[in-house]
């Protein structure tokens, strides 16, 4: 968005031969084989918050192509005001549940949380747990709101 095509470095072009294919390599290299490789369950901390980082990365382009790319919203009033035309019905909201346990799928996670943590008590999870979810909660509500008002 802020370069023209041309400006660019070679590496980082659009074309096939260009920027693409170091790049595919580069993240297959950096991200996916780390990621599906775990040398030891302890590991999963380290993977959560990596996962966690790229969702919250996800989450702040949302938020920022929404306030700063004019071609996607060129009007932020006009996307509000289209957005309160929203029709809620019973059957959009069953549509939304398989979304909503989807979300919610950590559980098999939580005894090794719970195995990893140095303070092992019922006070400690529930804060661990209940700080996690909100956060997810927080990050699933700017996606849905900013990424349906980019949309409308």
């Amino acid at each position: 968005m802020l370069f023209k095509e041309e400006q660019l470095p070679y590496i980082l072009r659009k074309g096939k031969w260009e920027g693409q294919i170091l790049w595919a390599v580069a993240y297959t290299i950096l991200v996916l084989i780390p990621l599906s490789i775990p040398r030891k369950v302890g590991a999963l901390r380290f993977n959560s918050m990596f996962g966690v980082c790229c969702s919250f990365y996800l989450v702040m382009c949302i938020v920022f192509m929404f306030f700063l790319d004019k071609n996607l919203v060129p009007n932020m009033e006009t996307a509000w005001n289209e957005s309160r035309k929203i029709h809620i019905s019973g059957q959009g909201l069953l549509n939304g549940v398989p979304f909503v346990i989807f979300a919610f799928m950590y559980q098999p996670n939580i005894p090794i949380i719970y195995r990893e943590l140095t303070d092992k008590s019922y006070s400690k999870m529930n804060k661990v747990v209940t700080s996690g979810s909100g956060f997810v909660v927080v990050m699933y509500i700017l996606v849905s709101t900013f990424g349906y008002l980019g949309l409308v």
